[in-house]
Protein backbone atom coordinates (compact mmCIF):
# COMPACT_ATOMS: atom_id res chain seq x y z
CA UNK A 1 0.00 0.00 0.00
CA UNK A 2 3.17 2.24 -0.05
CA UNK A 3 3.95 1.96 -3.59
CA UNK A 4 3.86 4.96 -6.13
CA UNK A 5 0.47 3.49 -7.93
CA UNK A 6 -1.23 3.96 -4.30
CA UNK A 7 0.35 7.21 -3.74
CA UNK A 8 -1.38 8.52 -7.09
CA UNK A 9 -4.38 6.93 -6.02
CA UNK A 10 -4.48 8.82 -2.92
CA UNK A 11 -3.23 12.27 -4.31
CA UNK A 12 -6.43 11.39 -6.81
CA UNK A 13 -8.41 11.03 -4.13
CA UNK A 14 -7.55 13.99 -2.60
CA UNK A 15 -7.18 16.44 -5.22
CA UNK A 16 -10.87 15.11 -6.28
CA UNK A 17 -9.23 14.11 -10.06
CA UNK A 18 -10.09 10.46 -10.32
CA UNK A 19 -9.58 10.76 -14.33
CA UNK A 20 -6.93 10.65 -16.82
CA UNK A 21 -8.70 13.33 -18.54
CA UNK A 22 -8.11 15.51 -15.50
CA UNK A 23 -4.11 14.91 -15.03
CA UNK A 24 -2.26 12.01 -16.33
CA UNK A 25 -0.32 9.57 -14.40
CA UNK A 26 2.95 10.83 -15.34
CA UNK A 27 1.74 14.85 -14.27
CA UNK A 28 1.18 12.95 -10.58
CA UNK A 29 4.41 11.26 -10.24
CA UNK A 30 6.13 14.64 -11.65
CA UNK A 31 4.09 16.49 -8.54
CA UNK A 32 4.79 13.51 -5.82
CA UNK A 33 8.76 13.25 -7.23
CA UNK A 34 9.26 17.22 -7.16
CA UNK A 35 7.97 17.04 -3.24
CA UNK A 36 9.83 13.94 -2.70
CA UNK A 37 13.01 15.07 -4.28
CA UNK A 38 13.16 18.59 -3.45
CA UNK A 39 10.38 19.73 -0.99
CA UNK A 40 10.82 17.00 1.54
CA UNK A 41 14.92 16.71 2.27
CA UNK A 42 14.33 20.96 3.07
CA UNK A 43 11.23 20.59 5.40
CA UNK A 44 13.40 18.34 8.02
CA UNK A 45 16.63 16.43 8.20
CA UNK A 46 15.44 12.77 8.89
CA UNK A 47 18.19 10.63 10.17
CA UNK A 48 17.33 7.85 6.97
CA UNK A 49 18.59 10.82 4.63
CA UNK A 50 21.77 11.18 6.63
CA UNK A 51 24.93 9.99 5.21
CA UNK A 52 28.32 10.01 4.37
CA UNK A 53 29.94 11.90 1.27
CA UNK A 54 33.26 11.40 0.53
CA UNK A 55 36.17 12.44 -2.05
CA UNK A 56 39.25 11.45 -3.65
CA UNK A 57 41.58 14.38 -3.60
CA UNK A 58 43.90 14.39 -6.66
CA UNK A 59 47.96 15.23 -6.51
CA UNK A 60 48.30 19.34 -6.53
CA UNK A 61 44.58 20.63 -6.97
CA UNK A 62 43.05 22.60 -3.96
CA UNK A 63 39.38 22.77 -4.75
CA UNK A 64 36.86 19.89 -5.06
CA UNK A 65 32.91 20.61 -6.52
CA UNK A 66 30.21 19.49 -4.15
CA UNK A 67 27.75 17.05 -5.41
CA UNK A 68 24.66 20.04 -4.85
CA UNK A 69 22.20 18.14 -6.75
CA UNK A 70 22.76 14.68 -5.42
CA UNK A 71 23.26 16.56 -1.66
CA UNK A 72 21.32 19.05 0.42
CA UNK A 73 23.72 19.91 2.69
CA UNK A 74 27.47 19.21 4.00
CA UNK A 75 28.53 19.20 7.84
CA UNK A 76 31.44 19.47 9.85
CA UNK A 77 33.36 17.37 11.01
CA UNK A 78 35.72 16.83 8.03
CA UNK A 79 37.99 13.96 8.16
CA UNK A 80 41.29 13.00 6.57
CA UNK A 81 42.81 9.37 6.85
CA UNK A 82 41.50 9.12 10.29
CA UNK A 83 42.29 12.50 11.29
CA UNK A 84 40.04 14.96 12.32
CA UNK A 85 40.63 18.45 9.88
CA UNK A 86 39.98 22.12 11.44
CA UNK A 87 36.88 23.28 9.48
CA UNK A 88 35.76 26.84 7.81
CA UNK A 89 32.88 28.11 5.74
CA UNK A 90 33.93 31.67 5.82
CA UNK A 91 36.69 32.07 3.43
CA UNK A 92 38.60 35.31 4.78
CA UNK A 93 38.90 33.50 8.02
CA UNK A 94 40.40 30.60 5.88
CA UNK A 95 42.24 32.79 4.18
CA UNK A 96 43.49 34.35 6.77
CA UNK A 97 45.28 30.96 8.07
CA UNK A 98 46.10 30.21 4.76
CA UNK A 99 47.10 33.81 2.69
CA UNK A 100 47.45 33.15 -1.12
CA UNK A 101 50.34 35.22 -1.34
CA UNK A 102 51.29 36.10 -4.97
CA UNK A 103 54.80 36.09 -6.71
CA UNK A 104 55.49 38.44 -9.55
CA UNK A 105 58.31 37.55 -12.23
CA UNK A 106 59.68 39.05 -15.40
CA UNK A 107 59.67 35.64 -17.77
CA UNK A 108 59.94 37.03 -21.60
CA UNK A 109 60.12 40.17 -23.41
CA UNK A 110 57.99 40.42 -26.55
CA UNK A 111 59.39 39.95 -30.05
CA UNK A 112 56.88 42.10 -31.59
CA UNK A 113 54.27 39.52 -32.02
CA UNK A 114 51.35 37.61 -30.16
CA UNK A 115 53.65 34.28 -29.71
CA UNK A 116 54.27 31.36 -29.76
CA UNK A 117 56.19 32.04 -26.34
CA UNK A 118 57.99 29.21 -24.13
CA UNK A 119 59.02 30.00 -20.84
CA UNK A 120 59.49 28.13 -17.33
CA UNK A 121 58.36 29.94 -14.10
CA UNK A 122 60.16 29.34 -11.25
CA UNK A 123 58.38 28.91 -7.38
CA UNK A 124 56.59 26.06 -9.16
CA UNK A 125 54.76 24.20 -7.79
CA UNK A 126 51.38 27.14 -7.57
CA UNK A 127 48.07 26.87 -7.39
CA UNK A 128 45.76 26.87 -10.43
CA UNK A 129 43.18 28.60 -11.19
CA UNK A 130 39.40 27.38 -10.67
CA UNK A 131 35.84 27.79 -12.05
CA UNK A 132 32.72 28.05 -8.76
CA UNK A 133 30.43 25.74 -9.44
CA UNK A 134 28.15 29.25 -9.62
CA UNK A 135 30.04 29.68 -12.75
CA UNK A 136 32.53 32.50 -12.24
CA UNK A 137 36.11 32.55 -11.16
CA UNK A 138 36.37 35.68 -9.52
CA UNK A 139 38.59 35.06 -6.39
CA UNK A 140 39.64 31.69 -7.87
CA UNK A 141 42.10 33.30 -10.66
CA UNK A 142 45.47 32.26 -9.12
CA UNK A 143 48.08 32.29 -12.81
CA UNK A 144 47.93 35.41 -14.59
CA UNK A 145 50.67 36.28 -17.42
CA UNK A 146 50.44 40.37 -18.79
CA UNK A 147 52.61 42.27 -20.84
CA UNK A 148 51.75 45.89 -22.38
CA UNK A 149 50.97 46.03 -25.84
CA UNK A 150 50.70 49.38 -28.35
CA UNK A 151 48.74 52.30 -26.96
CA UNK A 152 50.17 50.88 -23.06
CA UNK A 153 46.64 48.69 -23.15
CA UNK A 154 47.34 45.50 -20.79
CA UNK A 155 47.53 42.26 -22.83
CA UNK A 156 46.23 39.44 -19.93
CA UNK A 157 45.48 36.02 -19.85
CA UNK A 158 45.13 33.56 -16.92
CA UNK A 159 44.97 29.58 -17.11
CA UNK A 160 41.87 27.32 -17.43
CA UNK A 161 42.71 24.90 -14.20
CA UNK A 162 43.50 22.42 -16.83
CA UNK A 163 46.60 23.23 -18.45
CA UNK A 164 45.34 25.57 -20.75
CA UNK A 165 44.96 29.71 -21.26
CA UNK A 166 42.06 31.99 -21.54
CA UNK A 167 41.70 35.00 -23.37
CA UNK A 168 44.77 33.44 -25.52
CA UNK A 169 45.22 32.21 -28.74
CA UNK A 170 46.86 28.96 -27.69
CA UNK A 171 49.54 27.66 -24.98
CA UNK A 172 50.05 25.04 -22.20
CA UNK A 173 51.34 25.30 -18.84
CA UNK A 174 52.12 22.69 -15.90
CA UNK A 175 51.47 23.78 -12.84
CA UNK A 176 53.94 21.50 -11.28
CA UNK A 177 56.74 22.30 -13.37
CA UNK A 178 56.10 25.68 -14.04
CA UNK A 179 57.04 25.24 -17.70
CA UNK A 180 54.84 27.09 -20.25
CA UNK A 181 55.13 25.97 -23.63
CA UNK A 182 53.80 28.16 -26.94
CA UNK A 183 51.57 30.47 -25.46
CA UNK A 184 50.34 32.97 -28.35
CA UNK A 185 48.39 36.04 -27.15
CA UNK A 186 45.38 37.39 -28.71
CA UNK A 187 47.54 40.57 -29.62
CA UNK A 188 51.13 41.19 -30.56
CA UNK A 189 53.96 41.85 -27.76
CA UNK A 190 55.71 44.86 -28.82
CA UNK A 191 59.80 44.05 -29.21
CA UNK A 192 61.39 44.19 -26.33
CA UNK A 193 58.44 44.64 -23.91
CA UNK A 194 58.23 42.85 -20.68
CA UNK A 195 56.13 39.56 -20.02
CA UNK A 196 55.27 38.80 -16.48
CA UNK A 197 53.99 36.41 -14.76
CA UNK A 198 51.96 36.26 -11.51
CA UNK A 199 51.50 32.86 -9.45
CA UNK A 200 50.65 31.72 -6.35
CA UNK A 201 53.07 28.86 -4.91
CA UNK A 202 52.27 26.42 -2.52
CA UNK A 203 53.81 23.64 -0.44
CA UNK A 204 51.90 20.24 -0.92
CA UNK A 205 51.12 17.81 1.59
CA UNK A 206 48.48 16.06 3.86
CA UNK A 207 45.47 18.47 3.86
CA UNK A 208 44.70 19.94 7.31
CA UNK A 209 42.33 22.21 6.82
CA UNK A 210 39.31 22.41 4.78
CA UNK A 211 36.94 25.57 3.68
CA UNK A 212 33.10 25.56 2.56
CA UNK A 213 32.14 28.07 0.43
CA UNK A 214 30.14 28.08 -2.95
CA UNK A 215 29.64 24.50 -3.04
CA UNK A 216 32.99 23.74 -3.21
CA UNK A 217 35.87 22.41 -0.95
CA UNK A 218 39.28 24.05 -0.92
CA UNK A 219 42.31 21.87 0.81
CA UNK A 220 45.59 22.93 2.54
CA UNK A 221 47.77 22.18 2.86
CA UNK A 222 47.32 21.02 -1.10
CA UNK A 223 47.41 17.75 -1.65
CA UNK A 224 50.28 15.94 -2.19
CA UNK A 225 48.30 12.80 -3.36
CA UNK A 226 45.42 10.86 -3.37
CA UNK A 227 43.78 10.78 0.52
CA UNK A 228 39.93 10.62 1.32
CA UNK A 229 37.76 13.19 2.49
CA UNK A 230 34.69 11.82 4.52
CA UNK A 231 31.72 14.11 5.70
CA UNK A 232 28.64 13.81 6.78
CA UNK A 233 25.64 14.94 4.50
CA UNK A 234 22.08 14.77 4.14
CA UNK A 235 21.34 13.33 0.56
CA UNK A 236 18.26 13.58 -1.65
CA UNK A 237 16.39 10.64 -1.79
CA UNK A 238 16.07 8.35 -5.26
CA UNK A 239 12.93 9.40 -7.53
CA UNK A 240 9.98 6.69 -7.44
CA UNK A 241 9.91 5.94 -11.23
CA UNK A 242 7.50 2.87 -11.25
CA UNK A 243 4.64 2.38 -10.03
CA UNK A 244 6.38 -0.71 -7.65
CA UNK A 245 8.41 1.45 -6.15
CA UNK A 246 8.02 2.94 -2.28
CA UNK A 247 9.55 5.62 -0.68
CA UNK A 248 12.85 5.01 1.40
CA UNK A 249 10.55 4.54 4.20
CA UNK A 250 7.16 2.82 3.78
CA UNK A 251 5.83 5.78 6.15
CA UNK A 252 6.35 8.49 4.25
CA UNK A 253 3.93 7.28 1.66
CA UNK A 254 1.08 9.43 3.14
CA UNK A 255 2.71 12.55 3.43
CA UNK A 256 4.03 12.05 -0.51
CA UNK A 257 0.51 12.29 -1.34
CA UNK A 258 -0.39 15.05 0.86
CA UNK A 259 2.52 16.99 -0.10
CA UNK A 260 2.18 16.47 -4.02
CA UNK A 261 -1.45 17.48 -4.11
CA UNK A 262 -1.01 20.84 -1.92
CA UNK A 263 1.04 21.21 -5.40
CA UNK A 264 -1.68 20.36 -7.43
CA UNK A 265 -3.90 22.98 -5.52
CA UNK A 266 -1.58 25.77 -5.92
CA UNK A 267 -1.17 25.34 -9.41
CA UNK A 268 -4.71 25.02 -10.18
CA UNK A 269 -5.35 28.41 -7.82
CA UNK A 270 -7.71 26.01 -5.46
CA UNK A 271 -6.52 27.83 -2.59
CA UNK A 272 -9.62 26.79 -0.23
CA UNK A 273 -8.49 23.22 -0.74
CA UNK A 274 -5.00 23.67 -0.47
CA UNK A 275 -6.31 25.57 3.21
CA UNK A 276 -8.14 22.68 4.15
CA UNK A 277 -5.85 20.03 3.57
CA UNK A 278 -2.35 21.84 4.59
CA UNK A 279 -3.48 20.81 8.40
CA UNK A 280 -3.38 17.33 7.45
CA UNK A 281 -0.19 17.73 5.35
CA UNK A 282 1.73 19.06 8.50
CA UNK A 283 0.24 16.86 11.04
CA UNK A 284 2.21 13.75 8.54
CA UNK A 285 5.21 15.87 8.68
CA UNK A 286 5.02 15.96 12.58
CA UNK A 287 4.83 12.35 12.69
CA UNK A 288 7.32 11.69 9.90
CA UNK A 289 10.05 13.33 12.47
CA UNK A 290 9.18 11.27 15.45
CA UNK A 291 11.68 8.44 14.50
CA UNK A 292 14.48 11.04 14.09
CA UNK A 293 13.25 13.15 17.31
CA UNK A 294 13.36 9.82 19.16
CA UNK A 295 16.64 8.87 18.62
CA UNK A 296 18.11 12.13 18.77
CA UNK A 297 16.22 12.42 22.77
CA UNK A 298 18.07 9.13 23.38
CA UNK A 299 21.22 10.40 22.21
CA UNK A 300 23.50 12.17 25.24
CA UNK A 301 25.07 15.00 24.32
CA UNK A 302 28.81 14.85 23.71
CA UNK A 303 31.67 16.73 25.63
CA UNK A 304 35.15 15.66 25.25
CA UNK A 305 34.44 14.49 28.94
CA UNK A 306 32.42 11.41 27.80
CA UNK A 307 33.95 10.91 24.61
CA UNK A 308 37.20 11.81 24.62
CA UNK A 309 36.31 14.37 21.62
CA UNK A 310 33.72 16.40 20.29
CA UNK A 311 31.93 14.09 18.74
CA UNK A 312 33.31 10.40 19.46
CA UNK A 313 34.85 9.74 16.28
CA UNK A 314 37.87 10.55 17.38
CA UNK A 315 38.53 8.32 20.47
CA UNK A 316 38.78 5.66 17.42
CA UNK A 317 39.87 7.04 14.26
CA UNK A 318 40.14 5.49 11.21
CA UNK A 319 43.83 5.39 10.71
Amino acid sequence: MTTLANIRSKVRLVTARPSTDQLTDDQIDAYINTFYLYDLPESMRLLNLRDHYTFTTNPNVDTYAFDRNSYVSVNQPAYVSGYQMLWYQEPQAFFNIWPKVTAKELVETGDGGAGPYSFTISGAPFLRSATSPIGSKGANINIIISANTSGSIAETVYDDGVGGFENAAGGTIDYVTGVVTNLTFSNPIPAGTEIYAQVTPYSAGRPSTILFAQDQFTLRPVPDGAYIISLEAYRTPTALAAAGDSPELNEWWQLLAYGASLKIFTDYGDFEQLTAYRSMYEEQLLLMQRRTLKQYAEQRVSTIYTTGSNDGRLLWPKY
